[in-house]
């Protein structure tokens, strides 16, 4: 599965996509891919997220799992964001994917 993370602020709402592997992906080409979806770089974003002051941050799903860890910081980050958070599963999901949710 490709790895993509992905925001779009659109004004008062945020959108987050999370699809791969949660936490550092051991296959990526690059190191970018390498730790695209850890909690480091999901902290950084939400602060970003933060300082925009958004309402709403609707967060996409499609994973089949990953680092437990980094899971469980994703949902902890996420709980404490100052916004209305919308979980979306989309194709398959599981494991590290449904503690986030």
């Amino acid at each position: 599965m490709a790895k993509v993370f992905n925001v779009i602020n659109k004004g008062k709402e945020a959108d987050i996509e999370i699809v791969g592997d949660i936490g550092y992906n051991w296959w990526a080409d690059t190191y970018e891919e390498y730790k695209a979806n850890t909690s480091k770089n999901i902290a950084k974003l939400l602060n970003d997220i933060s300082a925009l002051k958004v309402d709403v941050i609707n967060v996409t799903l499609e994973s089949l799992g990953g680092d437990l860890a980094t899971a469980l910081s994703i949902y902890s980050q996420l709980q404490k964001a100052d916004a209305q958070i919308n979980v979306y599963l989309r194709g398959a999901n599981a494991s590290s994917s449904t503690i986030i949710s």
